[in-house]
């Protein structure tokens, strides 16, 4: 934790290996608190970036990252406390450590941007604030983090040998800016864990929140909102909306939030053809729907409109309701729960060729040559998303209509709820 531009993200970045956290010269960048899981010679633990810390303000958004500190602190075990080591001691950093004196945890503090040995003269100022071990870092080169680790490992667990991760499902919110999708996440895990506001762009980096609901676990990652790509600004926007995209691609199943007030748009059926063509599954939350609820004719119409611009979209369950309702979540839990088992789900070789032996008896393939039913030889090549190997004698010759039945068949005899299914065709 640390005032704002100190170089937090960046100690955050070079502490957990890769560019986890946006980094930029504006200050106040980070907003969310942003974790990671580390392990630094076979000790584990998590790693939490805060928003910068500016008690002197009340601005909207700077008072919801004073919360989310706040709630940081009183969850950390260890704090380290970062300072710019150039700018000097600030009246910020002074303001800090009386935040942090009641605090009966261990605090170490980190003196940034001391990147030769020259700077280290720059201390001194530092000494005043009465904590006794100071870290000169530079997090942007890496000097001296190994040593600022190495304070820490008194106080982190080891490692067990055999230590087995069960595989959580990893469900992302992605949307518009500004439907809903920080909301949607805070009512799911029950507290005020993710900044709100009626500013869209609120949400930069994605935020990972792990849930325990029902005796199963889920990490909900909360994304920024995608707008058209022509009014993407430069520079923090970008970096969010790339982070967004890779967080999507690294889920199994993506909520879309829509605005149930605002209706379907076109950069709505936009992000949903990211989710297709990333082979995710997806579930469609209608947001702000209590706005609406004394309007019948709204529903039919919404349906109406979904059924329009997303064509492609059929096989996907459509959940209508508000974030800030507590029904919402009843009804959409379980909906996530299928689509997961749904998007790992393997058919059986055997049953499968049965299955569409039966369709050829029906609805018989057109081919070149050759008997179809002889033919014709299918399985499930790779899950997530389900993926299937159709081999055929003249395989070009196979009609996409014919694919999109066989398609469509699969997914009313076997499920797949929110699934997309591939099926490659390959020649005998």
């Amino acid at each position: 934790m640390g005032r704002p531009n100190v170089g937090k993200s960046t100690l955050f970045n070079r502490i957990v290996g890769h560019r986890t956290a946006i980094v930029d010269d504006v200050s106040g960048v980070t907003r969310d608190r942003n974790t990671a899981e580390c392990d630094y010679q076979n000790r584990i633990f998590t790693l939490v970036d805060t928003g910068g810390l500016d008690l002197t303000t009340d601005d909207v958004i700077v008072e919801q990252i004073k919360f989310q500190t706040q709630a940081a602190i009183e969850e950390a075990d260890l704090i380290i406390a970062v300072m710019d080591g150039r700018v000097g001691l600030s009246p910020l950093d002074a303001d800090l450590v009386k935040l942090l004196r009641p605090v009966k945890k261990p605090v170490f503090l980190a003196i940034n941007k001391i990147d030769t040995p020259q700077a280290e003269p720059l201390l001194a100022d530092f000494y005043k604030l009465g904590i006794k071990t100071i870290f000169p870092i530079s997090a942007e080169g890496g000097l001296g983090v190994d040593e600022l680790l190495e304070a820490l490992l008194p106080y982190l667990p080891y490692a067990t040998e055999n230590e087995v991760q069960q595989e959580t499902p990893r469900i992302a919110v992605v949307g518009r800016p500004n439907v809903g999708k920080s909301t949607l996440v805070n009512a799911i895990l029950g507290e005020r864990r993710l900044i709100v506001s009626d500013i869209p762009g609120t949400t930069r980096d994605p935020i990972d929140s792990m849930v325990s609901l029902h005796g199963r676990q889920y990490i909900f990652t909360d994304t920024a909102g995608l707008r058209r790509r022509g009014r993407i600004e430069r520079g923090i926007e970008g970096y969010s909306v790339v982070r967004a995209i890779r967080a999507l691609g690294q889920s199994d199943v993506a909520v879309l939030v829509l605005d149930g007030v605002e209706g379907v748009t076109e950069q709505d059926t936009k992000i949903a053809g990211l989710i297709s063509k990333q082979g995710r599954g997806c579930i469609i939350l209608v947001n702000k729907w209590d706005m609406r609820e004394g309007d019948r004719e709204a529903y039919p119409a919404y349906n109406l409109e979904l059924a329009r611009r997303f064509p492609f979209f059929t096989y996907v369950p459509v959940v209508f309701g508000a974030a800030i309702q507590p029904e919402t979540l009843t009804r959409l839990f379980p909906k996530i729960d299928q689509v997961v088992a749904d998007f790992s789900k393997r058919i059986q070789t055997r049953k499968l060729n049965l299955f569409v032996q039966e369709l050829l008896e029906k609805n018989p393939m057109t081919l070149v040559r050759g008997n179809p039913k002889k033919s014709v030889f299918i399985t499930q090549v790779a899950t997530k998303p389900p993926t299937f190997a159709l081999f055929v004698k003249s395989a070009p010759k196979v009609p996409a209509s014919y694919l999109r039945y066989l398609e469509n068949s699969i997914r009313t005899e076997y499920g797949f709820e929110g699934i997309p299914l591939r099926i490659l065709l390959r020649s005998q």
